[in-house]
């Protein structure tokens, strides 16, 4: 259930040999309400089974609940880093009340992750974000570095990956979990160390920030606790803003847009993701439409007479064999740019009054990444 409410996890680690044990998970006793990267409702393990059902004449016996936002998407920049980020609104079916802006920022072998209105009205339940989760081979329980401090929180999960979160509700947890089996439903049971963010249970405007260091040293760990390596500018319902001091990169996820505060380059730009880096006199900017355009307007959902979402089948919708369609990126770069290599991007550079204007057409979610050179420079 929870996959869709941004998982974020560290993949067949090499410390512990390239398989699905490397990357900590276990379906013997593995908890299904603690994803790692999800921000999600925690219930009773029994609740959790999915009330599997045949809605309609053009689906099985299935379950394909979609959301209702449509911002979910990444982009990529030179290859290696990149952002990822969506609008988490989970499916009335469970828990229509879930809602929340997730973001993840990846810079060499770290990775900032942003949550901001945060909403769960959900009774009974507690709102977590969840750090790793991983199975522990043998019968001992394995001691984190773990310290907090007044504003900072440092875990280490058993692979050496160290988690630097800001505030001090991380609560990190060890022994045999009990769980059921993913298709049978039979009890399964398993030793597993885990680690999340306890946002507490009714939430309204509740917010994370969390670094992730794969294979991080004691001396990183340290150095990190002391002074981290990034700058939040901004973490709102309009966009996240994350700038890196090790790679000299800033990354964005514009929600609804930006002031011209927020960045020295960048003044303006619509709905995208947005990833940047200044070298040797030039700019290389890298931009993503998360938008697939499979159709236009409003979602296209149908609500029962208590005013929640229906459950419908993905093959029952109009759009499901459409192509997606165009669409576009728009910037204001601050200051004359003229644009050096366009890559493979379809492009146009226009002046405002002392400014640039780049509008990028695009489909597919997929990145445009152009290098630029400020005029005079």
């Amino acid at each position: 259930r929870y996959l869709t409410h941004g998982s974020m996890q560290i993949m067949a680690d090499p410390q512990d040999h390239v398989s699905a044990s490397g990357s900590g998970f276990s379906q013997e006793g593995w908890d299904w309400c603690h994803i790692p990267g999800t921000t999600a409702a925690e219930i009773p393990m029994e609740e959790m089974r999915a009330n599997v059902l045949n809605v309609d004449e053009f689906s099985g016996y299935e379950e394909m609940l979609l959301s209702d936002e449509w911002f979910a998407g990444g982009v990529s920049h030179k290859g290696m880093d990149g952002v990822f980020a969506m609008k988490l609104h989970e499916h009335d079916k469970y828990n229509g009340t879930l809602r929340g802006l997730k973001s993840f920022f990846a810079f060499g072998d770290r990775i900032v992750a942003l949550g901001s209105g945060l909403e769960n009205r959900l009774g009974g339940s507690g709102l977590h974000t969840t750090l790793f989760q991983n199975s522990m081979p043998g019968s001992k329980s394995q001691t984190p570095v773990y310290t907090s401090g007044d504003s900072l929180t440092v875990v280490r999960d058993r692979f050496g990956n160290a988690f630097f979160v800001k505030g001090d509700n991380v609560v990190y947890t060890s022994g045999i979990q009990h769980s059921f089996h993913e298709e049978t439903a039979a009890p399964t049971e398993g030793r597993f160390e885990k680690a999340y963010i306890d946002h507490g249970s009714i939430v309204d405007g509740g917010s994370y920030e969390y670094m992730a260091v794969v294979h991080a040293s004691p001396e990183k760990c340290e150095e990190y606790a002391a002074a981290l390596p990034y700058t939040v500018v901004r973490c709102d319902s309009m966009a996240h803003i994350v700038a890196d001091r090790v790679s000299g990169e800033k990354g964005f996820a514009v929600f609804g847009g930006l002031d011209p505060e927020d960045d020295a380059i960048i003044e303006q730009a619509t709905p995208s993701l947005i990833m940047y880096s200044l070298g040797d006199g030039e700019l290389t900017l890298s931009v993503c439409n998360p938008d697939l355009a499979l159709y236009s307007g409003p979602s296209d959902e149908v609500f029962g007479e208590d005013g929640k979402r229906k459950e419908r089948s993905v093959y029952g919708r109009t759009w499901v064999d459409s192509p997606c369609g165009p669409s576009e990126v728009r910037l204001t770069l601050k200051g004359d740019w003229s644009i050096t290599d366009p890559g493979d991007s379809s492009v146009t550079s226009a002046k405002d009054g002392g400014n640039t204007v780049l509008v990028f057409s695009t489909r597919e979610a997929r990145t445009e990444e152009i290098t630029l050179k400020m005029n005079g420079q």
